[in-house]
This record gives structure tokens, C-alpha cells and sequence, in this order.
């Protein structure tokens, strides 16, 4: 019932999937392979169970972030990548700096 639920909010546009890895980039994944593998894993699910493949990825508590992981999200068909953990030197240099304030290409 639930998942019947679910699958109606996103066909509506009312629930949107962020990242759909088969579990969170972090630890799990420490090189670009496995995280090739795991959202490869979570996308082909997504697709089977929901007819969606996430194009926007949310990075809520990861550690780290490099440009590797932001290119690799691209080329895999992501618009949009959300960081939740910034270095807090980096965030008051791009308040300071940038138009945009947090928004910055890498």
C-alpha cells in the first residue's frame, strides 16, 4: 500500500527520488567505481519499482567531496548535486566572493 502510495507521488510530480544509489556515497563507496556500481544498482531498481531515474544528488553527510564525484554524477545524467557538509573556510570565502554564494561549479 505504501509503495502503491509512493509510486502515485512521484507519477504525479509530488515526491521527487534525490540520488537513488543503492545506498549512500560515503564510506560504501570509496572510489569511482563503486560508486559507478551503486548507483547503477539503485538506478535500475528505481526504474523496475518507480519508472524514475533520479537526476538530482544529495551529498547529506558525506566527508568529503572532490570533482571526480561531481563529473561522474554528470556524465550519468545528474543536473544538479547538493552538499550538505562544506569545508567552513570554503563557505565564507564563497559568501564573500562569488555572486552566487553557495552555488559554484568545480
Amino acid at each position: 500500500m505504501v509503495k502503491r502510495q509512493l509510486k502515485t507521488l512521484i507519477q504525479n510530480n509530488q515526491f521527487e527520488v534525490v540520488n537513488g544509489g543503492w545506498g549512500e556515497s560515503d564510506q560504501a563507496t570509496p572510489n569511482y567505481e563503486d560508486l559507478i556500481n551503486n548507483l547503477m544498482i539503485g538506478h535500475k531498481w528505481m526504474q523496475k519499482e518507480f519508472g524514475v531515474l533520479p537526476n538530482v544528488a544529495w551529498e547529506m553527510k558525506t566527508p568529503g567531496h572532490s570533482s571526480t564525484n561531481s563529473r561522474i554524477l554528470s556524465q550519468l545524467g545528474y543536473h544538479a548535486q547538493f552538499i550538505a557538509q562544506v569545508d567552513e573556510d570554503l563557505k565564507d570565502n564563497l559568501f564573500k566572493t562569488e555572486k552566487m554564494g553557495m552555488n559554484f561549479i568545480w
